[in-house]
């Protein structure tokens, strides 16, 4: 894969001229953006090895300008990715070539939180870790902390915070259970249920199109024990869960959604 890589990297250089590192596009489409998300970091070590997060921004920073993230800023937008979406082997790597473990990523996506934050309100205890042992802030407000227990289904830890975190979350971020649906964590699932987070809660998607599209059986048929409706529709597409399941070809879920949906 490496040898691959680095092949098109030179045909790049050939054909276009010098390739540059700080490509926040190239960025974006194995992160970010990326709707199959993995920890590979094989992209990441090519292009941190060529300088990425360095430099001025190369050849489009003077046609771009201020549209174009610093090479700074797109690490701490990787790192961020990472805390985000799950990548400890990205966050390592990151840290390791200088990262702030800090650092606040740029897209309205990460909501201004640090990649701490994010690692623990997304469910990502061991990104979590590795931010931790570089040297990141762990200060939580009490919101935070109701999050992370609530992500990692840690019921007792929940019931120690007492009753005022769990109704500032109803009425703040009611979207923990689409975010527990989507890291595909029945459990955390069926401890927001009783905590009366509504398993149908319409995002852009429900948390039952997010284990559909995972083709994740067992959230799918705890989502499906605790009263998700199969029948509502994405405000983007305008699709069901079955529908979901037979674009993306996730063939389990599929069928378990036959069985339901006239």
């Amino acid at each position: 894969m490496n040898r691959l890589i680095r092949r098109h990297w030179n045909w790049l250089g050939y054909c276009c001229g010098p390739a540059d590192p700080n490509d926040g596009q190239s960025l974006y489409n194995r992160g970010l953006g990326d709707e199959v998300f993995t920890d590979d970091i094989t992209h990441l070590e090519l292009l941190l090895e060529h300088g990425l997060g360095s430099g001025n921004g190369g050849p489009w920073r003077a046609p771009l300008g201020p549209v174009l993230h610093s090479p700074r800023q797109l690490l701490r937008d990787e790192l961020s990715t990472a805390a985000l979406r799950g990548g400890p082997n990205r966050a390592r790597l990151l840290l390791a070539h200088g990262a702030e473990a800090n650092g606040i990523g740029a897209h309205p996506v990460y909501g201004g939180h640090t990649p701490y934050r994010l690692a623990l309100r997304h469910g990502h205890a061991e990104v979590a870790e590795v931010l931790a042992s570089a040297g990141a802030s762990t200060t939580l407000d009490t919101t935070d902390v109701f999050v992370a227990a609530s992500m990692r289904a840690d019921a007792d830890a929940v019931a120690a915070l007492g009753p005022e975190p769990l109704t500032r979350a109803l009425t703040t971020t009611p979207e923990l259970i689409n975010y527990a649906a989507e890291h595909r964590s029945a459990a955390a699932v069926r401890l927001l249920t009783e905590l009366d987070f509504d398993v149908n809660h319409l995002l852009h998607c429900t948390p039952l199109h997010e284990a559909v599209w995972n083709d994740d059986v067992e959230t799918v048929r705890t989502l499906i024990e605790l009263g998700a409706d199969p029948r509502i529709k994405d405000t983007e597409h305008d699709s069901s869960a079955l529908g979901w399941a037979q674009f993306g070809g996730t063939r389990q879920v599929e069928a378990i959604l036959r069985g339901l949906t006239p």
